[in-house]
């Protein structure tokens, strides 16, 4: 997954979503999220997730031009909005993926972690589908079992 973080000059016409999915393949991305709107700023704020074969070499910079149009013809930016700043990140695996030798591994390795006092927890840590609402509660109760 190549992710793109932009921040633009003002606020969008949307202040109400936090993400929104985009099957349609005339879209280069498959989802944007309005960290704007999650915070209250009166500027837009996006993360752009565009989806890639594993094994795909790209290059972020070629596709900045491409999100930008796709952005625009989905109506999410407007002629007179422009970048601020941006940053581009690959995420590499950007989702666990489940099976039943995983499941069985991650126990395991969890368990020998803990006779260490290593406790790993979250998406990654737990290699588990998750929320940010998950991960929270998932730390409060860790915390809570520590102390």
């Amino acid at each position: 997954v190549l992710c793109f973080n932009l921040g633009f000059n003002s606020k969008g016409k949307d202040s109400m979503n936090h993400w929104l999915y985009f099957p349609e393949k005339k879209y280069c991305f498959y989802r944007v999220g309005f960290y704007d709107n999650i915070l209250g700023q009166d500027r837009m704020s996006l993360y752009v997730e565009l989806g890639f074969p594993k094994y795909e070499r790209v290059c972020p910079n070629e596709w900045l031009g491409t999100v930008l149009k796709d952005l625009k013809s989905a109506g999410i930016v407007d002629d007179s909005q422009y970048i601020v700043d941006f940053q581009s990140i690959i995420m590499n695996p950007a989702y666990v993926h489940i099976n039943k030798r995983s499941i069985v591994d991650v126990v395991e390795k969890k368990k020998l972690l803990a006779e260490y006092d290593i406790y790993s927890i979250g998406r990654y840590g737990s290699w588990t589908y998750c929320s940010i609402e998950d991960n929270i509660i998932e730390a409060r109760d860790l915390a809570y079992k520590l102390h």
